[in-house]
């Protein structure tokens, strides 16, 4: 009977097979565990042998997990995290790239997660965030309280770079002014708009009449300031100094940054220094530090300065031109050797006639890049042999040492890559061979052969140059036999043996240079940059250009230009269809109509009105003729900013002249204008010096002259009138217009 086994609580009966057959279960299970384990080893083995280490990752870390006390699975798994965190590392850059920053964000996590001692990810995972926060468009309002150590940190990313004036309108304007330097400049700085501030040490000066004729403000300002021996700096956006222009004064007022240029093709120290060199000597600028360990160099300047000092970084900090260079060496090698005659011998000996002519040629590519060379070394020895002392138990002493010498074919190349592609090769060709060996102090010594060029060409890209070589012709002549009779002629032949020995050797080169990587050369690096003066360095920048409006658009950012124009009386509405409205026309026709009351002629009468005299005119094709621009009614009157329209066709506008309204107590008057040729419109301004105050009454503001082009009729007419007066605040002004009649 067989044994029975009693389980508790069960109550079943279970065979001694059945026991067996459940051990058996039992070990296999666990020797299964440890086969998958295994499995997995290898698994990773096969994916690491194929560089997919995210694969290989996953299989070792399964079965480090599966048998977490072999050292073999936990060997191999810790040498993986770093290459399957690059690899998540590089995903997360390429979808970051794309513009894909929540996916980039999870690779970057995920290989954090895996290799948290990975740098990298940290620091993508943070540039992410910040992308992401940045195009969310700050959606977090509530921000926490800055931690103390932070603050700093927040001074910084909050500093901004150095102050600039807004761009100014560049339409190219005629200015006639007179006055003092400070006057002018407050001029210049109404019409453009900005403030002007001076320094408490600034003196005026009183300068010649300026007649500026198609400049900018901007370039007024420049004029000025040469003009009257300052200088100015821009304060805000809208404001400026202005200081004598002295280098304490430069030295106490100009800006000042800071900027660090980190340098990527400096290839030695040397030429890393020589780049920080350069910046020192050519903008003379003293607070220039390199820093060696980081390859970047550390400026601070003013902003032209330090502008001009990014430029010479960009121009220096190139990549090499590289080249590669074919070299052929081409030998040819013709002996020839004739033996005449009988030599007579104890043993056989030769009887008759030989001719040997043995030949070869020789031929090598090896290839330069930049300077590199190929050669072969053999040991030379050298030093002395010192038998030493002799005595008892003394031995003598040997010393010998060997020295490397380079043999064969040895090629020295210094490339020159010229800006039009032209490449200049300083070539030193050596080729030497070991011929034979002598045997000095019981040391065999090689004899070497030495053949070498030195040579210094310039060659087009892609050019074959073939270069003269070393030419060797070498005749040696013996003759052997019997004494005497070896003398006679003929019989000499039968009583000795002539040998001729002819050997001819000639070596030639052949270079061909292919240009791997050419200068790296822009425009910007050739251009030539106006720097000001040799005692300040002042960039002189192209002039900005803002968006402008229609073709009546004020030369100014000022508004006399585009102040609002009052209604026309109907009594003085022009006849003429074509007329502008805010266009009075004098004299007005008749009206049948009743007269209107007395209260309303009085507010059009008091109302100021720019006409042209004479109302019309006649003159002859190609004639020019001269109209006047009179305010009348003016009141407190300080600057007069108008607009005439007239037909590009039939008339061209000459010149325009300041008159004698705005002049009547002697004070300068700035006359600012601009003449749209392609569509008839001309704008001019007059203005007072700041302070000045206004003038009232009548009298002529322009004198306008003009110039007939073909027949006909046509209408000149002023459609934005304006004035301001002494306070800067604008006066309502009516404009009127004129017929011409062209002949």
């Amino acid at each position: 009977m067989c044994p029975t086994t009693l389980l508790e609580g069960v109550g079943l009966r279970i065979s001694n097979r059945s026991a067996l057959i459940l051990l058996v279960c039992v070990l296999g299970v666990s020797t299964s565990v440890a086969e998958s384990a295994k499995s997995l080893y290898h698994k990773g083995q096969v994916a690491e042998a194929k560089q997919d280490y995210l694969e290989a990752y996953a299989a070792y870390k399964a079965a480090y997990d599966e048998k977490p006390t072999d050292l073999r699975y936990r060997s191999a798994f810790e040498r993986l995290k770093f290459q399957a965190a690059a690899v998540h590392v590089k995903r997360g850059q390429q979808l970051r790239q794309s513009g894909d920053l929540q996916k980039a964000l999870q690779e970057f996590e995920t290989a954090a997660q895996i290799d948290p001692s990975s740098f990298i990810a940290q620091q993508e995972i943070a540039r992410t965030q910040a992308q992401i926060s940045g195009a969310a468009g700050g959606g977090n309002t509530t921000q926490q309280e800055p931690k103390r150590e932070d603050i700093l940190r927040q001074r910084i990313e909050q500093a901004q770079g150095p102050v600039s004036l807004a761009p100014i309108n560049d339409l190219s304007i005629n200015m006639h002014i007179s006055g003092d330097s400070k006057t002018i400049y407050q001029t210049i700085g109404k019409l453009a708009g900005i403030n002007i501030l001076f320094d408490p040490d600034y003196v005026a000066r009183q300068l010649p009449p300026l007649e500026l004729n198609g400049v900018t403000l901007q370039e007024a300002l420049g004029i000025v300031s040469i003009q009257s021996g300052t200088f100015w700096r821009p304060v805000t956006p809208n404001t400026i100094f202005v200081a004598p222009n002295t280098q304490t004064k430069r030295k106490d007022l100009d800006q000042s940054v800071v900027k660090t240029f980190y340098l990527t093709n400096a290839a030695s120290q040397t030429e890393f220094q020589d780049i920080a060199n350069t910046l020192r000597t050519i903008l003379d600028i003293t607070r220039v530090q390199p820093i060696a360990a980081e390859n970047a160099i550390v400026v601070r300047g003013s902003p032209d300065k330090v502008a001009l000092a990014e430029k010479i970084v960009a121009d220096l900090d190139k990549s090499r031109a590289e080249v590669v260079i074919d070299v052929a060496i081409l030998q040819v090698s013709k002996e020839r050797i004739r033996n005449l005659g009988f030599t007579p011998s104890l043993a056989n000996g030769p009887i008759g006639i030989q001719l040997i002519p043995p030949g070869q040629t020789t031929t090598t590519n090896p290839n330069a890049t930049n300077g590199q060379s190929s050669s072969s070394r053999i040991p030379i020895a050298t030093g002395s042999f010192q038998p030493g002392i002799g005595g008892v138990g003394i031995n003598p002493l040997v010393n010998t040492q060997f020295q490397y010498l380079d043999v064969g074919v040895n090629i020295d190349v210094q490339p020159t890559v010229h800006l039009n592609g032209d490449v200049t090769l300083k070539v030193t060709m050596d080729i030497s061979s070991q011929t034979n060996t002598v045997s000095i102090g019981g040391i065999d010594q090689p004899v070497i052969s030495q053949r070498k060029i030195d040579h210094q060409i310039r060659l087009r890209e892609g050019e074959v140059n073939l270069l003269g070589g070393i030419f060797e012709d070498q005749d040696q002549k013996s003759f052997t036999g019997i004494p005497g009779l070896g003398q006679i002629p003929v019989l000499k032949y039968i009583f000795g043996s002539e040998k001729i020995d002819h050997t001819k050797n000639e070596v030639v080169f052949v270079l061909i240079p292919h240009l791997v990587r050419d200068q790296d050369v822009t425009d910007l690096n050739l251009r030539p940059i106006d720097v000001g003066t040799d005692s300040a360095i002042d960039l002189r920048l192209a002039p900005n250009r803002p968006g402008r409006g229609g073709q009546g658009e004020a030369p100014t950012p000022q508004s006399q230009l585009q102040q609002s124009r009052p209604a026309v009386p109907a009594s003085a509405a022009p006849a003429n269809p074509a007329a502008t409205t805010g266009v009075a026309q004098a004299p007005a026709p008749a009206n049948p109509a009743p007269a209107p009351s007395p209260q309303e002629t009085a507010t059009p009468a008091a109302q100021p009105v720019l006409r042209f005299d004479p109302p019309s005119i006649t003159t002859t094709n190609g004639g020019t003729f001269t109209v006047s621009v009179t305010m009348n009614g003016g009141m407190d009157v300080a600057s007069v900013p108008l607009q005439i329209t007239y037909d590009p066709k039939r008339l061209s506008v000459v010149k325009i002249d300041n008159g004698d309204f705005l002049t009547k107590d002697g004070q300068p008057v700035a006359l600012v204008n601009r003449d749209d040729v392609n569509s008839g419109v001309l704008v001019a301004s007059a203005s007072r010096p700041p302070g000045s105050g206004g003038v009232s009454g009548q009298g002529t503001v322009f004198t306008v002259t003009l110039q007939a082009k073909q027949p006909g009729d046509t209408v000149l007419s002023i459609t934005r009138p304006g004035a301001r007066n002494s306070q800067q605040q604008p006066i309502q002004v009516l404009g009127s217009q004129m017929t011409v009649k062209v002949q």
